[in-house]
């Protein structure tokens, strides 16, 4: 009897986007976004094993906005915010459950997962400190517990009946707010030494942390040389990596 574990998530993004420099210290832009999202996933039925393995193919439209400003004030310090709607996509397919003519059923059936993808925003700022020190920093929230739980929904009564109580995902997840920090000496025209930290927490617990977002949190610190040649390109020498 199969006993596969199998997730296959994908996003693909379209996002026009349009600016306006409204005076020389405002600027405005905005993008509409959309996004064609598909699943696969696999896994047997743990609860009552006899009926083998769980499988579903799914796919949807979603649409949303993103807004930014951004705000020069001197040419020493400059701020932006940007703020990105949250998305809600019905992702529609067909689910399989290989033992499920043993209950009289059919194997397959039409179904559906609402799932509403989180509001995003971000702030940040650049600050110069000399001619050849810059400082920048930001900080960017992500209301995850949005996702807390993704239902499923099935067309054939009898699959609504057996297997809909059990179908949602449950995640749990808890709001993040990612921090970053960074730091650029540029000791010539064309060469710099930047250093960089970020915070990026997993809002996932470990008992629900799934292929849905399997990283662990990070906390990075690195530092680079920057070079610059006559035709604009720029070389990265990684100094080291935290």
């Amino acid at each position: 009897m199969s006993r596969e574990w199998y997730t296959y998530v994908g996003i693909i993004t379209v996002s026009p986007v349009i600016a306006f420099k409204l005076s020389k210290k405002f600027s405005l832009g905005a993008a509409l976004n959309i996004k064609y999202r598909f699943a696969e996933l696999k896994r047997p039925v743990i609860d009552v094993p006899a009926l083998g393995q769980y499988s579903e193919d799914t796919d949807g439209i979603a649409f949303g906005a993103t807004i930014g400003i951004l705000v020069k004030h001197s040419e020493k310090f400059s701020f932006g915010m940007t703020f990105r709607t949250p998305l809600k996509v019905t992702l529609k397919g067909n689910a399989t459950i290989s033992g499920a003519p043993l209950l009289g059923l059919p194997a397959t059936d039409y179904t559906e997962r609402e799932v509403t993808f989180p509001i995003w925003m971000g702030a940040g700022i650049a600050v110069k400190l000399t001619d050849k020190l810059t400082f920048t920093a930001d900080a960017q929230y992500t209301n995850w517990k949005v996702m807390d739980t993704i239902p499923m929904e099935f067309t054939n009564p009898f699959w609504k009946g057996y297997f809909e109580d059990g179908s949602g995902l449950r995640l749990d997840w808890k709001n993040c707010v990612q921090l970053r920090l960074g730091l650029e000496y540029k000791t010539y025209e064309k060469f710099a030494i930047r250093a960089g930290y970020y915070y990026d927490p997993n809002p996932s617990p470990k008992n629900t942390q799934a292929i849905l977002l399997s990283s662990p949190q990070y906390v990075v610190a690195t530092v680079k040389a920057i070079i610059a040649n006559t035709h604009k390109h720029q070389y990265v020498i990684p100094i080291a990596n935290l």
